[in-house]
Formats: structure tokens, sequence, C-alpha cells
């Protein structure tokens, strides 16, 4: 019996209800925020009557160029959620650096929708923030809401 034996573990989903940032966009080179998504769109993420009905929620993020020209540039993305579109208060809840060398490849955030309550906050929106610094930074990269786990 042959098995299968992919690299790619989050299949690229186009549907903008889970796209932070489409893949072929330009690339950023100053800290950015993506797009804000709803997490009342989202089937597996449905907050209802303050009940999170998922345990965790994973971005992919698909780094394709990073500038490390120079060696001082910084690469960090964070996911944050809000209890509105707005983001007049952003939680903090996973990060990445992306490290020196090329930067490109896969990274994954896992968010513990659990502590997410813990913060105080039900939230309603989330959103990529990539925080860049150095001289000549320059990020190219794609990122979505690869799945949601059943609890």
């Amino acid at each position: 019996m042959a098995t299968m034996k992919t690299k790619n573990k989050y299949i690229y989903d186009a549907h903008s209800d889970v796209v932070f940032k489409a893949a072929g966009a330009a690339a950023i080179t100053a800290t950015a925020t993506s797009t804000v998504l709803s997490l009342n769109k989202l089937s597996g993420a449905y907050w209802d009557n303050n009940e999170i009905p998922v345990r965790e929620l994973t971005i992919a993020i698909v780094v394709t160029a990073c500038d490390f020209t120079t060696g001082d540039e910084t690469y960090v993305m964070t996911a944050e959620v809000a209890a509105s579109s707005g983001f007049s208060t952003a939680y903090e809840v996973a990060h990445q650096q992306i490290l020196g060398g090329s930067g490109v490849g896969a990274y994954s955030l896992v968010i513990d929708l659990d502590s997410v309550v813990q913060l105080g906050v039900t939230p309603s929106h989330i959103r990529l923030k990539a925080t860049l610094a150095g001289t000549s930074p320059s990020l190219t990269y794609a990122a979505w809401i690869a799945q949601g786990s059943a609890a």
C-alpha cells in the first residue's frame, strides 16, 4: 500500500472569511496589521453565549521572501484578538519570530482558546500583526486560518 508523504501540512484556503493576507500579495516593508477576520463567520469557531466550541485555532503563515541583507532586520508575527473589529484593545494570543538565514518557510501559530477567555475578553475578531524592524526589512507572506479542532 502506498503512503502519501506531503510536506504541506495546511492547504491554502483563499476564502475571504479565513485569509489574513492573500498569496501573491505585495511585500510589506514596515510594521502592518492584516485584514481583520470575524470569528462569527467561522463555522468551527462560532462564539455562542460566550462558549467556545473549539479548543484551538491554527494560523498558517507561509513566508516566500524575507530580507536579511544588512543583518539587523527582525520579523515577528503576532496573532491578536479583540472584542470589536476596531481593535481598540488588542490582546496578543500567539507570536512567532521569523529567524535569520532566508526566513523562507512555513510557520504556524496555535491559539489556545481556553487561555484567550482567561484574558477576560470574549473575542469576536482576530488579526495578524507583522512587526518589522531594522535597516531594510521586507517581508512577503501569505496567512490564513488553517484549522480549528473540536473539543
